[in-house]
């Protein structure tokens, strides 16, 4: 997984969690989930570094390939960790309705 990422950007821990009252099936599925929600944020994230127009989410779904609910999570993931940020709104060339794009960090 380190390899998705560059000198500058180590891998954050936890991109799965579960809530405190949340049942243990909960806390156990987030375990189970983790390596792929880290290696999903890690493809989204090389997809928004090689593009050259910020993308909407469906955009980034279709273009990575991965599962468009998935990618919304690790979107708003990357967003909060610092590594992405809200770009402009656009129309949605999967959706063809006014979305919000999402782009690199610089």
């Amino acid at each position: 997984m380190s390899d998705l990422f560059d000198s500058e950007h180590r891998v954050p821990t936890a991109w799965c969690t579960s809530r405190a009252t949340d049942p243990v099936t909960s806390e156990e599925a987030a375990v189970r989930h983790e390596p792929r929600a880290a290696s999903n944020a890690g493809k989204l994230l090389n997809m928004i570094r090689r593009i050259d127009e910020p993308l909407t989410a469906c955009e980034l779904s279709v273009a990575s390939g991965v599962e468009r609910i998935e990618t919304s999570r690790r979107l708003s993931d990357l967003h909060r960790r610092g590594f992405i940020a809200k770009g402009d709104i656009k129309v949605c060339a999967v959706k063809q309705v006014k979305m919000l794009t999402w782009k690199e960090i610089k």
